[in-house]
């Protein structure tokens, strides 16, 4: 039978230091599972974005083949901790965060490890919670 993927961002406390964080691969024969760790294929120290600095936030991976390149693509949510500020408007303190960017990373193989290829805004604007679709033309 074949063997599902699927990746997921590592959640700590927020007592544990952010640099502990990264993406996980799982693999299963079925989707009801069970699943086994097949590894961290993305970690925060591994991820240089030029004029900031880490902790950074790498949450909603998504993985995609690209047959054009024949290497597997990795895109996530990549951020900053949520900046607190005042709203103008009434006393209540709201978050935020502050690059609101996707993250991307390629491997040869959908288990990783997948090097960091840079962040981007797509058309110039915020993303958070993406969705992918991969064209089969």
């Amino acid at each position: 039978g074949e063997t599902r993927k699927g990746v997921s961002n590592r959640k700590t406390p927020p007592t544990v230091d952010y640099l502990t964080q990264g993406i996980n691969c799982y693999s299963s024969a079925s989707l009801a599972g069970p699943w086994r760790f097949e590894g961290t294929i993305l970690r925060q120290q591994h991820v240089v974005v030029p004029g900031l600095r880490g902790p950074w936030i790498m949450q909603r991976p998504k993985v995609l083949f690209n047959p054009r390149t024949r290497q597997f693509v990795l895109w996530f949510h990549l951020d900053q901790p949520k900046q607190h500020y005042q709203s103008h408007r009434s006393s209540a303190v709201r978050s935020a965060y502050p690059m609101k960017s996707v993250g991307r990373a390629t491997a040869d193989r959908a288990a990783g490890p997948f090097t960091f290829a840079g962040s981007l805004l797509p058309d110039n604007h915020s993303s958070l919670d993406m969705s992918l679709f991969a064209d089969p033309d």
